[in-house]
């Protein structure tokens, strides 16, 4: 059927193969032109260079595949990173950012991507007293961006354990960057 719809609008088949399964099928070399195809179906999707759709091919991938390698690059980013989420964390994340985020997956690559972009702060001396005896002599780091705090073990492996709101606490009064002294 993508032989006939092809040659109907005058276009050329190469042979296509999935880089990674091997599934492999005949298809135009304009893949340009592929959303105005009427009732194409794409099977196998170019894979450019930096993703742009005028750049060379440098191969394909299939749909089974690609889908599979969409749910892979959440998990790989998520192990990758060495820094474990707890649900307590994902449910605080999810409560104070964007309760919009349907599952959990998604949800932990929204928490890590946030905190990549933290950095290590330590709050007041009275404060950090008041904190350490709360958490039962457990130490913590944490680490700030826009206005949440991610309280961090740093104990081996690194797990976020909650995510907290500042509630009107500022920089330079209340905490400061953990490599600036008070």
């Amino acid at each position: 059927m993508l032989k006939t719809m092809l040659a109907h609008v005058g276009m050329d088949n190469m042979p296509c193969k999935c880089a990674i399964c091997g599934y492999e099928k005949g298809i135009t070399d304009e893949f340009t032109k592929w959303p105005a195809i009427p009732g194409l179906r794409a099977e196998l999707y170019p894979v450019t260079k930096g993703g742009k759709p005028t750049a060379k091919v440098l191969n394909f991938i299939c749909a089974r595949c690609l889908k599979n390698a969409n749910t892979m690059r959440v998990f790989v980013k998520t192990m990758m990173s060495g820094v474990q989420v707890s649900d307590h964390a994902l449910h605080r994340f999810i409560e104070r950012t964007s309760p919009d985020i349907a599952d959990k997956k998604t949800g932990r690559v929204a928490v890590l991507r946030a905190f990549s972009k933290a950095r290590r702060i330590r709050f007041r001396s009275d404060y950090m007293i008041t904190r350490l005896i709360s958490n039962d002599f457990s130490e913590a780091d944490y680490y700030w961006v826009s206005d949440l705090v991610f309280v961090v073990t740093n104990r081996k492996p690194q797990t976020i354990v909650t995510v907290e709101k500042l509630w009107g606490k500022s920089l330079n009064k209340d905490f400061f960057y953990a490599d600036e002294a008070e």
